[in-house]
């Protein structure tokens, strides 16, 4: 469900299918064990002697995630006897995991050209790694094949929906490098594990408009043979139908899955029910019947400029649309020695954007918030550039995007042009004076937690990441730096018990007076002392445990370290304020930042798809659903009480975004 729904919301959806894809892979595994049970272990590659040795030695090898000598040992085997799909399937998923995606694609093809017939999500998994190069069409080709031959295969439909729908929004495909390139094997030969993939190019296909239609028609049929649809199933499809021209039926289908939000318990629910509000309102505002104001449904955004040419060298690709939170800028580029984007509004450039992803279609997001876009002139153009001056192109090739913003004000040219800068949360940075202020409303915060930590719970509240970075490597906050992080040491040593700890100190913080709040993933807490507070003003607290011989903390942090390493908490001080650090802090900046910590690098952000989903997954195990953060509600106003000096818990994705002046960022 966690996957299917990231599929939906996240920015590298392609990702995210690949771990749908691990799951269902061993499901797959699963029945071909069963179906070869009788004839035994060695009948996947045949019995000669020399296969069966490579199979055995391949298989040790790939349980000791030595994915090179697996993959080698599995290109053996198949040279021996390559009339067996099994053999292939696992050869591309060992170059797969090695990172040699050209040969993983080439296995994969071989694997479900032998085996189609009786594995459907061999094929499955061919298009997911398919498309997360960015090879939409032949992703597509592939799970149209798939639908044919197995019509009943839901996942088949759902997945070349989901790929039509990609291909039609942006309007043609990445490529694969030239034959002949460095990463391209002669004929014939099998590549290299780990060899590297040489950056592609997009190719813009004037027919991918009609994907719109093909993706919707896939989507029914799955929603069809797999009736009980999730929400996310369901936006997916309306997603479709909007792409279509069906706004009618596109709110219909929203509204159905805002209506499964209402009666979900689970932590997805968190992170699109004010997005999904804001694509169902914004459709009545298009339809002619608006139910709520919101000033971004007049916003508009247009492609202009020479397209580009069939044989233009396009290395990326990169689109603006209205969100709930503002504006999204998004994009994806082939190029490989680039590591960053540049953004450009009327000639003015707003900021560079790190590339991430840490594929061979790498990936950047800025979402600027409402402000920033309230400052935006009324019309203007959005250009974006690699470092290196090649310019990113729009859906249908365009060179830029203009932007309308009727309540625009146009101050953002003149802040920018007097020194002024976005941050990587896409806000307006305050001047230095200001964030100089906002920082001590931070430490002033910060101590008065510091001492309710040390004296009622025992615990040390020590900094945490761009927090400890600015003292530890300059002796003060990060230039700019406009939040605070801390963290305290757990002592339970799994996430569940992590939660329900924490849980216990949530409700002492709220009778002390503190309100909490929690993110829209779920991640427990923020704290900040006012009880009515919507000023931003609250710091990012975040508990540590210990598990395995690693240390486990959100967002997306896990490497080896003991409690040792930890506590007893270092004392410090910033700007005069007694803070705390962990005791060995470098151990930290490293494990978290790279060995590159001590070099400033402003934008530094974290992609998803970089981590490890079994770090992402046992974290998650510490995140707060919609139930829990009912019962721990009911449990404060049981115990604590409503009333002031009492403290609040607030669920920042619970709520509705509209109307908008009652909504808290």
């Amino acid at each position: 469900m966690g996957c299917r729904l990231a599929r939906v919301v996240g920015l590298n959806q392609s990702r995210w299918s690949t771990r749908l894809g691990y799951a269902l892979e061993r499901l797959d595994e699963a029945r071909e064990a069963r179906r070869e049970a009788p004839t035994g272990r060695l009948a996947l590659l045949g019995r000669s002697g020399a296969a069966a040795r490579q199979l055995r030695l391949a298989r040790r090898l790939e349980r000791g995630a030595d994915w090179a000598g697996a993959a080698r040992a599995y290109q053996a085997a198949v040279r021996l006897d390559g009339s067996r799909p099994a053999g292939w399937f696992r050869l591309g998923r060992c170059r797969e995991r090695h990172g040699d995606l050209t040969g993983a694609v080439a296995a994969l093809a071989r694997a479900a050209e032998l085996g189609g017939p009786d594995h459907p999500g061999w094929r499955v998994r061919l298009a997911d790694l398919l498309d997360r190069l960015g090879e939409w069409d032949q992703a597509r080709l592939a799970l149209r094949h798939n639908a044919r031959e197995h019509p009943r295969h839901a996942a088949s439909h759902r997945r070349l929906g989901e790929v039509s729908l990609r291909l039609a929004y942006w309007g043609g495909s990445f490529t694969s490098p030239p034959a002949g390139s460095s990463t391209s094997p002669p004929d014939g030969a099998s590549p290299d594990p780990g060899a590297a993939r040489s950056g592609g190019r997009f190719r813009f296909d004037p027919a991918a408009g009609s994907a719109a239609g093909a993706a919707r028609r896939a989507l029914e049929r799955a929603a069809e043979l797999e009736p009980a649809r999730s929400g996310a199933g369901r936006v997916a499809l309306a997603e479709a139908r909007l792409a279509d021209g069906d706004l009618p039926g596109a709110a219909e289908l929203l509204a159905a899955a805002l209506r499964d939000v209402e009666e979900s318990t689970g932590r997805w629910v968190l992170a699109v029910k004010q997005r999904w509000q804001f694509q169902l309102e914004s459709i009545h505002h298009r339809l002619g019947r608006p139910r709520v104001d919101d000033p971004l449904f007049a916003c508009t955004v247009t492609p202009v400029g020479s397209p580009a040419g069939p044989d233009d060298p396009v290395v990326g690709v990169f689109d603006a649309r209205t969100t709930f939170a503002g504006l999204a800028i998004t994009g994806l580029v082939a190029d490989p020695d680039a590591d960053q984007v540049e953004i450009w509004l009327d000639g003015t450039r707003l900021r560079a954007v790190n590339l991430g992803g840490g594929e061979p279609l790498r990936q950047f997001k800025l979402e600027l918030r409402r402000t920033t876009l309230a400052s935006f002139p009324r019309r203007s153009e959005l250009a974006v550039v690699t470092a290196g001056g090649q310019r990113l192109r729009v859906p249908g090739g365009a060179e830029r995007l203009r932007l309308e913003v009727p309540h625009g004000d146009g101050r953002l040219p003149r802040i920018i042009a007097a020194g002024g800068t976005l941050d990587k949360k896409g806000a307006i940075s305050p001047s230095a004076e200001q964030t100089h202020q906002r920082q001590q409303r931070y430490l002033e915060i910060y101590a008065r937690a510091r001492e309710f930590f040390e004296n009622e719970l025992g615990r040390s509240l020590f900094l945490m990441y761009g927090t400890l970075l600015g003292l530890h490597r300059d002796g003060d906050f990060i230039p700019g730096d406009d939040d605070f992080d801390a963290g305290y040491v757990s002592e339970q040593t799994d996430p569940i018990a992590v939660k329900e700890e924490t849980k216990r100190i949530i409700i002492k913080l709220v009778q002390a007076g503190f309100t909490i709040s929690f993110n829209r993933k779920g991640r427990l807490f923020r704290l900040q002392l006012e009880r009515e507070a919507t000023d931003g003003f609250h710091l990012d607290v975040r508990p540590l445990w210990f598990q395995d011989g690693r240390v486990w903390v959100h967002n997306h942090c896990s490497f080896p370290a003991s409690r040792d390493d930890f506590v007893p908490a270092a004392g410090a001080t910033l700007r005069g304020v007694p803070v705390s650090v962990p005791r060995d802090t470098e151990l930290f900046l490293r494990g978290h930042y790279g060995p590159g910590w001590k070099v400033p690098d402003p934008g530094f952000m974290y992609y998803l798809s970089e981590i490890d989903p079994a770090v992402l997954d046992n974290l998650g195990k510490a995140l707060i659903t919609v139930q829990e953060y009912r019962e721990l509600a009911d449990r404060i106003r049981r115990e604590v009480g409503e009333a002031p000096p009492a403290g609040r818990l607030v669920s920042v994705g619970s709520q509705d975004l509209y109307p908008l002046e009652q909504f808290l960022p």
